[in-house]
């Protein structure tokens, strides 16, 4: 069973042979025949995100624990495992523009850019870089709204947490497919510059309405327990293929 972490068929998926491919949503059958894989193996399940992201939480919990205050209004802004994006120049823009709000950048695995950060903004309160977190999702739910780029994993995460975002510029393949869908379903804003990441920025903050919308498409288009679905297809499979089973616990 292969599973589908973009909302697109990537090149030579039709290349590999499963029994199944998991795709995360219906609206991608068509996409994904016409690149040659047969409709009666797709299964569109979803993409599966951690139980992390399932789970309620409170705002001012959260907040305790990762020494936040709680009268601050946060914005998080995400740049991908390897920390990726114009990010210092993007910052620049964002507190020169929006005042009263304090940036949580996520430098992912980039040592690189979270020293530089925390160099340029050693004297600045509304910056908090962290290096790679476990606690991406309780930073999410401190948040007002999250900057994201576009990763189909990630922003799945994002979505299944219930939280209003956009997307930043992103590198052109599937990060653009991802954007798009997300965008035309009004689930997210979608930016190519750094102009639009400031002025949707601004709006999204002031508009309270707007972030119902995308909550509710979230909720409309997002399946948020593609995780479980997944595993009980898989386990109904096996159930009803004993002796491949049994073979593959004889090895």
């Amino acid at each position: 069973m292969a599973v589908a972490t973009d909302y697109v068929s990537i090149p030579f998926w039709e290349e590999t042979n499963p029994d199944y491919f998991v795709i995360p949503s219906k609206d991608l059958i068509q996409d994904f025949v016409n690149r040659g894989i047969e409709e009666n193996k797709l299964l569109p399940l979803g993409i599966p995100t951690g139980k992390s992201y399932r789970q309620a939480y409170e705002s001012s919990k959260c907040k305790e624990e990762l020494g936040l205050e709680q009268d601050k209004k946060y914005v998080l802004i995400l740049t991908g495992s390897m920390g990726f994006g114009k990010v210092v120049e993007m910052l620049k823009r964002l507190l020169n523009e929006i005042k009263n709000i304090t940036f949580i950048v996520s430098c992912g695995n980039n040592i690189k850019l979270y020293e530089n950060l925390k160099e340029i903004y050693k004297d600045n309160d509304f910056v908090i870089p962290i290096p790679f977190t476990n606690n991406l999702s309780k930073y999410m739910v401190c948040s007002e709204i999250v900057l994201s780029k576009p990763g189909g994993l990630t922003t799945t995460e994002i979505s299944t947490l219930g939280k209003p975002f956009i997307h930043t510029m992103p590198i052109p393949g599937c990060e653009n497919y991802n954007a798009n869908f997300f965008s035309k379903r009004k689930m997210s804003l979608k930016c190519d510059t750094i102009n639009e990441v400031v002025e949707n920025t601004r709006k999204l903050l002031e508009n309270k309405e707007l972030q119902k919308e995308m909550i509710e498409n979230q909720n409309r288009y997002i399946n948020k327990n593609a995780s479980i679905d997944i595993a009980d297809r898989i386990i109904e499979e096996c159930r009803g293929k004993d002796e491949y089973c049994n073979s593959r616990k004889n090895n």
